[in-house]
């Protein structure tokens, strides 16, 4: 597996759970029936991997990228990878330049997104 996608077997599938797992939940099915059809078992095990994972995200938008050893330790702990480091990185980047430049050219929200607008 390494060879092919630069993870070991335990990396990918932890990956491939929580993207399967937030595309399920952004289509409103229940925590429920999201953690037991992407092997989790449990809401709590599901919800686990994921505070660890929003916990970076969040930690390294804080601090502007200087994530402490014990939140870095927790996301490498919970089966991901530097490379998942690297993709949020990517991320907080593509997020950025989009806010910056929807704010200085005052883009319009399509009817598609304007649900989703924060005041």
């Amino acid at each position: 597996m390494r060879c092919w996608t630069g993870d070991t077997p335990a990396d990918y599938l932890a990956s491939w759970r929580i993207g399967l797992a937030q595309g399920l939940l952004r289509a409103e099915r229940p925590l429920e029936h999201v953690a037991t059809e992407v092997g989790y078992g449990r809401p709590s095990a599901l919800t686990r991997a994921f505070v660890r994972r929003v916990a970076l995200t969040t930690e390294m938008v804080k601090t502007q990228g200087r994530p402490s050893p014990a939140v870095l330790d927790t996301f490498f702990s919970a089966g991901f990878a530097e490379r998942d480091v690297l993709y949020i990185v990517l991320a907080i980047a593509v997020k950025t330049l989009s806010n910056y430049s929807n704010h200085a050219f005052a883009t319009a929200v399509d009817d598609v997104i304007a649900g989703y607008k924060v005041a």
